[in-house]
């Protein structure tokens, strides 16, 4: 299965996922596939450091989201891709509660749940072509669990 692989050291928090994702699929404001978020500035042998970390879907084994839609939108396709279909989404939001990463986006304005679907029609997500210093690759893992986060 392919997936994303984030290199948090290598993160610079530019935000330029964040940006080629909205663009690639129009998303409203306040809506947001993949987030990088900041933690507390820390230090790290004497510099001052601000870890970073990825907020995106992990196409999970076992997708909590997947058996807890009541209108089916939501399902785990071959290769363990998850993918939403925002026709069949009847706006209940619990794929939202169920999500352990918090990575399903709900817009009020269309009463209907989103989420990443790693690009599907490209040969890599557009997240990663855009990430400048390489924290995002897409590659093929055999983990079950979470995306692997190195660093």
């Amino acid at each position: 299965m392919n997936r994303l692989v984030f290199e948090p050291k290598l993160c610079v928090g530019c935000f330029a996922c964040e940006v080629a994702c909205k663009g690639e699929y129009q998303l409203p404001p306040g809506i947001r596939w993949i987030q990088v978020e900041k933690g507390a500035e820390i230090t790290n042998e004497g510099t001052p450091w601000i870890p970073l970390n990825l907020k995106v879907c992990q196409h999970c084994a076992f997708p909590p989201c997947v058996s807890v839609c009541p209108a089916g939108a939501i399902e785990q396709i071959k290769d363990g891709l998850i993918l939403l279909n925002e026709e069949k989404c009847n706006g209940c939001q619990k794929c939202l509660e169920a999500c352990p990463f918090g990575a399903i986006a709900f817009d009020p304005s269309r009463q209907m749940a989103s989420k990443c679907n790693l690009c599907i029609h490209q040969a890599s997500p557009r997240c990663v072509t855009y990430c400048p210093s390489g924290a995002l690759t897409f590659a093929a893992t055999s983990d079950s669990g979470p995306a692997p986060q190195r660093g």
